[in-house]
């Protein structure tokens, strides 16, 4: 095992504060390809049936998807891929739901 002089590591520590995650540049090809994950795995939470069991985060996720276009459209790449995570993970929550939902029998 390596041993890591203990000044190394917290000068290791304070650089990872010092630097923000959202400092680091978005190319507009990720930005797209989180915009292009994101409208699949809607188009799946729509089979799965989250437009009937789950419309409500159904339509938080388009609605991400939407701004996620429109920053592109702006040219603010950061804040499109940004939005394209959320609602890709938002996409993913309404195909769970519905899922939940269709098992429980809840609404």
């Amino acid at each position: 095992m390596i041993k890591i002089p203990c000044a190394v590591q917290c000068a290791l520590f304070a650089a990872l504060i010092m630097v923000p995650g959202g400092a680091q540049a978005v190319s507009e090809s990720r930005a797209r390809a989180a915009i292009t994950a994101a409208e699949a795995d809607l188009e799946d939470s729509a089979r799965a049936g989250a437009l009937v069991n789950a419309a409500d985060v159904q339509t938080r996720a388009m609605a991400a998807l939407d701004r996620a276009r429109r920053h592109l459209l702006k040219g603010d790449e950061r804040r499109a891929f940004y939005a394209a995570r959320e609602a890709d993970a938002l996409a993913n929550l309404a195909a769970a739901t519905a899922d939940y939902r269709r098992q429980t029998g809840s609404k």
